[in-house]
């Protein structure tokens, strides 16, 4: 579990301290051996997240990381 913990913690850090990302891809038109023709960006997608939420996976990576199992 605590494995599980610190990688929650590395994931809310990452998103407390980037609101998201975003993405572009260009779209081949014609490739004839050493001439290519492509079009303008065709599709620009985006991730956003609020900034609480990696506030919220944070904190739930420190609760798990010092949480004591039940066998012990």
């Amino acid at each position: 579990m605590k494995t599980l913990g610190i990688m929650l913690i590395l994931l809310g850090a990452g998103m407390l301290s980037f609101n998201g990302c975003s993405s572009r891809s260009n779209k081949v038109m014609n490739d004839n051996g050493t001439i290519q023709t492509t079009a303008a960006p065709v599709q620009e997608s985006s991730l956003k997240w609020f900034p609480y939420a990696g506030a919220v996976v944070f904190v739930t990576g420190i609760f798990v990381t010092t949480r004591r199992s039940k066998n012990n």
